[in-house]
């Protein structure tokens, strides 16, 4: 059986990162390639938690919330992605670790952010779909909803730093870069681009 592979797709809230994990899956189905999307937070039960902290419902600390991240990507990578990379599958995961190293490192320090997932898989590939702050607040204006913990435009200037820093890090699996402020289909066809050349090596 093919070995399966774990690909992340990372970038700000506002990035797109969500919409493409969806396009590059149906595009890779239909080279017919078996194809699993996810994301974090999980929909298990720690994932669950953790939405509720980010949608203001539930206070806590920083602290708590890497942890609790940490512990829903154990979770999640035991009852949803393993398994399906097991089965020989691509999973297409719509955040990971980077965005714990990004996110939570503004408040802590990285390494330390970094220490609590050292019990989990290192992604075979993680994509930085890359956006400016501003395009990204934009596209979150359009899409309209409740804002979150980290929509204020100055975290995600911060966010967006943190995230070039935590693609500069040797210790958490291959990275790539692209524009994420091309076109949708342009976007979509990096990604794919990028993935491709992965499963041919």
């Amino acid at each position: 059986m093919t070995k399966g592979l774990l690909i992340a797709l990372e970038g700000v809230d506002g990035s797109g990162t969500t919409s493409q994990r969806e396009r590059v899956a149906n595009a890779l189905r239909e080279q017919g390639r078996t194809v699993h999307t996810t994301a974090e937070p999980s929909t298990g039960p720690i994932g669950k938690l953790l939405r509720e902290i980010l949608s203001g419902e539930m206070k806590t600390s920083p602290e708590t919330v890497a942890l609790l991240f940490a512990a829903d990507r154990l979770d999640h990578l035991k009852r949803e992605i393993v398994p399906a990379l097991e089965q020989g599958q691509i999973v297409l995961t719509d955040r990971y670790i980077h965005s714990s190293v990004a996110y939570q490192s503004l408040a802590m320090d990285k390494d330390w952010v970094i220490s609590l997932n050292r019990e989990a898989k290192l992604p075979d590939l993680a994509i930085l779909v890359k956006v400016s702050v501003e395009v990204a607040a934009q596209r979150r204006q359009e899409r309209g909803g409740p804002e979150e913990l980290f929509d204020a435009i100055e975290a995600q200037r911060k966010i967006a730093s943190a995230y070039d820093l935590a693609f500069e890090q040797e210790n958490l699996g291959p990275t790539a870069t692209i524009d994420g402020e091309a076109n949708m289909e342009t976007v979509t066809q990096s990604i794919l681009d990028i993935i491709n050349k992965r499963l041919e090596a």
